[in-house]
């Protein structure tokens, strides 16, 4: 079915269950799990400028926010006899997760979940869910 799933997580309680959805995927596909965090630098830019210097630790913390979430996953992952990759990676989130990753890891799957921590996203389905599900070259998976 699948040989390859991504699982973007953005320590919010629904990308935990998609975790959670993707390991029982990958134990009935014997998948292997791509779990991905990104660091939107799109919203961690000023207005259309990139990043300056002077935002450097902000990127630091949020990238440390970031390693700290994959290590839970990893955690959760440890004992589920579940093969995986992690990955942390800088950009904008939504073109990342529906375009760049599925080449560059050979995804065949996507398990996202419907909204994520940014409270502008909380609605029925973030921003960045709607446009993976529209753009993706490969099978999305709402949870």
């Amino acid at each position: 079915m699948f040989s390859k799933i991504l699982v973007p997580l953005d320590g919010s309680d629904n990308a935990s269950k998609a975790l959670q959805l993707a390991i029982k995927l990958s134990k009935q596909s014997n998948a292997s799990l791509q779990l991905l965090t990104v660091v939107n630098t799109n919203v961690l830019s000023l207005g259309k400028d990139p990043i300056r210097p002077t935002q450097t630790a902000l990127v630091d913390e949020v990238k440390a926010n970031a390693e700290a979430i994959l290590a839970d996953a990893e955690k959760t992952l440890a004992n589920t006899g579940t093969s995986f990759d992690s990955e942390v990676l800088m950009g904008s989130a939504k073109h990342i997760i529906a375009e760049d990753a599925p080449t560059k890891y050979g995804i065949d799957a996507i398990v996202i979940g419907k909204s994520g921590v940014d409270a502008l996203n909380k609605l029925a389905l973030g921003s960045t869910t709607a446009y993976v599900v529209r753009n993706a070259s490969v099978p999305v998976v709402v949870v």
